[in-house]
């Protein structure tokens, strides 16, 4: 009679670790691809911003450059009596390129204002001709004719300030370009905020402005 093995058996191996390992590298694999999608979802928002932010400045800084160099071509003209009054303003609106004055008159103003010097009747400079061109109004749009010294700073007012003699210079010509510019991106509306000398009047609208004298 053959004796019955004494050895110990071994347990059933439980297949209940392997699909432990199998179900925490599926859910680790989801959560790699929701944290790649996360991810992948901040990397565009910010190229977007990006983008946004170089095409908004970029037209701000073009419409600027051009009201600026509209402010300074007018004062030089008028300086000289070059196409004084309305002439210039018709030149200076066609003269305007991608901002097109000409066919936006809502969207622009252009304040050309003569200051004479003083004299023995009045000390202090005075203007009392304004030459305009275009229809753009609201709170930071003002004509250089309501301020004070008709928009002069002290040491130029005192150059035109009648003090006995004769006034160092009879006259100075003020050019002063206003600009409607509307925010061309969502980026641009959201922070459309006052900046390079201009006038914040809507949530989605900056009025940029540029001032020559000559």
């Amino acid at each position: 009679m053959v004796p019955e093995c004494s050895w110990p058996r071994k347990a059933p191996i439980e297949m209940k670790n392997f699909k432990n390992t199998a179900d925490y590298h599926s859910h680790t694999g989801v959560g790699e691809q929701g944290i790649a999608a996360v991810e992948g979802l901040f990397m565009m928002l910010v190229f977007l911003l990006i983008v946004f932010g170089i095409v908004e400045f970029g037209s701000m800084i073009h419409a600027q450059t051009t009201v600026t160099h509209i402010a300074r071509e007018g004062g030089n003209l008028a300086s000289r009596d070059l196409n004084a009054g309305d002439n210039l303003l018709d030149l200076l609106a066609a003269s305007s390129s991608s901002l097109a004055f000409a066919q936006n008159p809502d969207d622009y103003k252009i304040y050309i204002v003569p200051v004479q010097a003083g004299d023995s009747t009045d000390s202090t400079p005075s203007c009392d001709v304004v030459f305009q061109r275009g229809t753009l109004s609201g709170s930071g749009v003002r004509s250089p004719q309501i301020e004070p010294n008709c928009g002069l700073a002290p040491e130029l007012t005192a150059y035109l300030t009648y003090d006995g003699t004769l006034a160092p210079i009879e006259r100075l010509t003020v050019v002063r370009v206003y600009y409607h510019h509307v925010p061309i991106t969502p980026l641009g509306r959201l922070l459309a905020i006052p900046m390079f000398g201009g006038n914040q009047t809507d949530i989605s609208d900056i009025v940029l402005s540029s001032q020559s004298i000559f």
